[in-house]
């Protein structure tokens, strides 16, 4: 998918109740923070180095969206939903060649189930 990311982020030996702000034990914010920080600076090279088209606007968002994996079940639902993802480019609202999803508030489905549980608007 061009305009997003989504990927599955592994706390290795955490404790679920504990929230710490040990650097040997980053929280998800400090991590999703670095990754931005890293893949800003690598964009960022590319563009000065190798001639990339500049981003016009910003690279990131702002905000993410996190959920907590609980079980081996949604873990396997959210593998199949990122891996099936970039087959629904075609029909995003926020691919320029879809001007017909303009202002539409679907929820994805997948041979008649709901795929995904969200809004896109």
């Amino acid at each position: 998918m061009p305009n997003h990311f989504h990927g599955i982020l592994r706390i290795v030996g955490a404790d679920p109740c504990v929230r710490l702000a040990d650097k040997a034990n980053p929280s998800v914010r400090t991590s999703v923070q670095w990754f931005k920080t890293m893949t800003l600076a690598a964009y960022m090279r590319g563009v000065n180095n190798y001639g990339w088209p500049r981003f016009a606007g910003r690279l990131w968002q702002r905000n993410y969206y996190e959920r907590i994996i609980r079980n081996d079940d949604e873990l396997q639902h959210i593998r199949r939903y990122i891996e099936s993802n970039p087959a629904r480019w075609a029909s995003d609202k926020e691919n320029p060649d879809n001007w017909q999803f303009r202002g539409r508030c679907d929820v994805f489905c997948r041979n008649g189930q709901e795929e995904f549980s969200g809004r896109l608007c």
